[in-house]
């Protein structure tokens, strides 16, 4: 996983999320899927900031439950 994604992930804990239940992936540029580990189906989207070298959310949205 690459440096972003493990920042992302770590990150999630902010919006009260487990980090090690989600799984972030890359929809393109500055937007990511986190998808629960458990049940796919549920997920938000997530856009990005980029801070240096680093992406940071900007925003998350649920988009299925």
């Amino acid at each position: 996983m690459n440096t972003n994604l493990v920042k992302l992930q770590a990150d999630l804990k902010n919006y009260g999320l487990n980090p090690a239940d989600w799984k972030v992936q890359e929809l393109k540029p500055a937007q990511f899927k986190i998808a629960n580990r458990k049940d796919r189906q549920l997920y938000f989207v997530g856009k990005t900031t980029k801070s240096g070298l680093l992406h940071k959310w900007k925003q998350i949205d649920l988009v299925s439950f």
